[in-house]
C-alpha cells in the first residue's frame, strides 16, 4: 500500500456556525495556508441541504466559496435522517465513497485537501460513533485500501491538545470564575493559531491577580470576536485531554494500513 504520498482528509461538524460561515471559511483557509496548502475543497455529505442554519441552507455555502471549492455528495448522506431505516446510520450509497476518494486524490494534485462535513458537532460521543461522518470515514478508508492508497482521516483541525496561556482583563476572569462558558481571545492572535486549537486543550488565563484555567473546545466566532467554548474548569496543574478522552469524542487519526 505505497502508491503515492499519504493524503490527509478532514471531517467537520458545523453545529453553531450557521450565521458565521465566512469566518469559518477564513479559519479553514488560514490554517491550511500556514501548513503549505491551498484553501480546502468542502465536501457536503448531508443527504439534504434544506436546513435552518442559514450559511448551510441549500446552496448558500456553494455561493460563498464558489463551485470550484464545493461539492455535494448526497449519496454519502444518512438515509435515517429522512426515513425509518431501523438503524441510527444508513449511508444512502456506500460506493459513493469512491467519489470522495477521487476528490481527495484530485485535490492533492493541486496542493489542496478536502474537508467533508455535516451538522453534528462530534462524530463520536463517549467512545461510540454518534454521527454518520464516522461511517463515511470508514468507507473512505475501505476504498483507499482497495486502491492501495495511503489515506489519513481525521477530525478538523487534526492537531493535538496543548496548553495555552492568555492575559485577560480581571473583569472577564471574574465572570469566568462565576460560570461564563466562553473564553474571549485577544484580537492580536493570528487566525491560523486560533484555528489550530484542538478540542481538549487547556487555557490558563491570568491578569491583575486573577486566574482561571479550563479545558476548551475548538474556537468559534461571534460578532465581538473569536472565543473558546469552555468544556470544564480545571486546576492550574491539570493536563490537557488524554488520548483516551480525545478518542472517545472522535478526535484521532485513522489510517489505511493500520
Amino acid at each position: 500500500m505505497t502508491e503515492g504520498e499519504s493524503i490527509t482528509v478532514f471531517s467537520f461538524g458545523y453545529w453553531g456556525w450557521g450565521a458565521s460561515t465566512k469566518q469559518l471559511i477564513d479559519a479553514f483557509d488560514a490554517l491550511e495556508r500556514s501548513r503549505g496548502f491551498n484553501p480546502p475543497v468542502l465536501v457536503d455529505v448531508r443527504i439534504s441541504r434544506s436546513v435552518r442554519a442559514p450559511g448551510f441552507n441549500n446552496r448558500a455555502l456553494e455561493k460563498l466559496v464558489g463551485a470550484d471549492r464545493y461539492v455535494h455528495i448526497p449519496q454519502l448522506g444518512n438515509r435515517a435522517v429522512k426515513e425509518d431505516t431501523g438503524e441510527a446510520v444508513t449511508i444512502a450509497n456506500p460506493e459513493a465513497a469512491g467519489s470522495l476518494l477521487d476528490l481527495a486524490i484530485g485535490a492533492h494534485a493541486r496542493t489542496r485537501r478536502i474537508l467533508f462535513f455535516c451538522a453534528c458537532p462530534y462524530q463520536m460521543q463517549d467512545g461510540e460513533p454518534f454521527c454518520h461522518r464516522y461511517e463515511v470515514g470508514s468507507l473512505l478508508l475501505e476504498q483507499s485500501r482497495k486502491r492501495s492508497r495511503l489515506i489519513v482521516v481525521t477530525e478538523w483541525p487534526g492537531t493535538e491538545p496543548r496548553d495555552l496561556r492568555l492575559t485577560l482583563q480581571s473583569e472577564v476572569l471574574k465572570k469566568l470564575r462565576r460560570g461564563l462558558k466562553s473564553v474571549p481571545l485577544p484580537r492580536d492572535i493570528p487566525l491560523d493559531h486560533i484555528a489550530s486549537i484542538a478540542w481538549g486543550s487547556v487555557v490558563h488565563c491570568s491578569g491583575d491577580g486573577e486566574s482561571f484555567s479550563a479545558r476548551v473546545d475548538r474556537a468559534k466566532w461571534r460578532p465581538n470576536g473569536w472565543y473558546l467554548p469552555v468544556l470544564g474548569r480545571v486546576g492550574e496543574k491539570s493536563g490537557v485531554a488524554s488520548q483516551r478522552e480525545t478518542r472517545a469524542w472522535g478526535f484521532f487519526a485513522r489510517r489505511t494500513g493500520t
